[in-house]
């Protein structure tokens, strides 16, 4: 069964990150979005490099774009075209301040992360005071999520959408089918 099949809304591609596990060539990360069927998103999860966003764009264009590293949005929105835009920003004390300039800078949806794909839980508290501090715009809840601990997540922290990695592998890079259809299925029955 693919993750797909299991009725995820969002398939993450790594790509940028030579030294993860997970990371995708350019060839690999070109066939999987082509394959990505209609009413599922795909997100590319990479670096805020602007030749690197610039290629993607042009190259890939996927639905969505997940940003790590500093803010340089101004310097290539305007190549990005429809591309929807996901800053990833450090889960500790400057994140409801780092949160408000991420959409006043014009990124469509902000996320708290540890470092990505490391399966440490993050912190449910800080990351209810962002999602309240910037509600109605789009909280997306990472960070060591997995079939035992997301629905306290969802109820404790209200996430306008979730996203796991770590949690639902057999081995790095690899999803369970089975891990993925129940926590989809977790996620789905609470919202």
């Amino acid at each position: 069964m693919s993750s797909v099949e299991a009725g995820v809304d969002a398939l993450g591609f790594i790509f940028g990150f030579p030294t993860s596990p997970r990371n995708l060539t350019v060839r690999e990360v070109k066939e999987l979005v082509r394959k990505v069927p209609v009413f599922v998103d795909s997100v590319l999860v990479t670096r805020e490099d602007v030749n690197l966003v610039e290629f993607i764009a042009r190259e890939i264009n996927p639905d969505c774009l997940q940003l790590y590293g500093e803010p340089k949005i101004d310097e290539y929105r305007d190549l990005t075209g429809g591309i929807k835009l996901i800053k990833v920003l450090d889960a500790d004390k400057d994140a409801l301040k780092a949160a408000k300039e991420a959409f006043d800078m014009g990124y469509d949806a902000v996320m708290l992360d540890n470092g990505g794909g490391t399966g440490k839980v993050l912190d449910w508290g800080l990351c209810r005071e962002v999602r309240d501090e910037i509600y109605p715009k789009p909280f997306i809840l990472s960070g060591g999520l997995n079939c035992n601990n997301v629905l306290e997540a969802v109820k404790a922290v209200k996430p306008y959408a979730v996203d796991a990695s770590s949690g639902l592998e057999v081995s790095k890079g690899i999803k369970d089918a089975k891990l993925v259809k129940e926590f989809v299925g977790v996620v789905k029955r609470w919202s």
